[in-house]
């Protein structure tokens, strides 16, 4: 499906649910859903709406001949760690473990140790990895263009047409200190 016509039905999901059992982000208000092409984030602040989340967006999709993939899903549950103000990662080995279901199959959960990738940013369930990790991708991918058997004029256009977009998502989305900016700047230069 073309991204425009999975915008389009996106934005008609987005208006349904509205800002009904999101996330309440101090000052901002509710966040219950984002998407970027053909990619959906749904988040709540509670594991009922969640799932409440999830069967509506189920059964949106489906009456438009739409369905989400099992496979491709993973669920992060964070939970209030009794008196202590930080959160815990509610994983498969904590007592009585969230569940999360679409299609009647359970939705993985996304374990305190793991990594996954979205959009080419590599999470913890605390957030992007590590920006150095980036740095060190964008080297090697830099290396081995270098000494790729093309000519001058096709190395800049691989480096600007395939490399350079490869990483603008992960540049933009984690947390970059300047000083990683500039390695970042001078190695693309070179």
């Amino acid at each position: 499906m073309s991204s425009l016509l999975f915008n389009l039905v996106i934005d008609e999901l987005f208006e349904i649910i509205g800002d009904r059992f999101g996330y309440e982000l101090q000052g901002m208000g509710s966040v219950n859903a984002r998407a970027f092409a053909d990619d959906i984030t749904l988040m709540s602040g509670s594991e009922v709406g969640m799932q409440q989340l999830l069967l509506e967006t189920e059964k949106f999709l489906t009456a438009r001949g739409l369905e989400l993939n099992v496979e491709k899903c993973t669920a992060i549950c964070l939970r209030k760690a009794g008196k202590v103000k930080n959160s815990q990662v509610a994983d498969s080995s904590v007592t009585n473990p969230p569940r999360f279901t679409v299609q009647n199959k359970p939705i993985p959960l996304f374990g305190i140790n793991e990594k996954c990738r979205y959009l080419g940013v590599h999470f913890t369930p605390f957030g992007a990895v590590d920006p150095r990790v980036s740095v060190s991708v964008l080297r090697t991918a830099l290396s081995c263009l270098s000494k790729a058997p093309l000519k001058p004029q096709q190395k800049v256009l691989m480096l600007r047409s395939y490399l350079i977009p490869r990483f603008i998502f992960t540049f933009t989305h984690t947390e970059y200190y300047p000083k990683l900016m500039g390695e970042q700047d001078r190695l693309i230069r070179r």
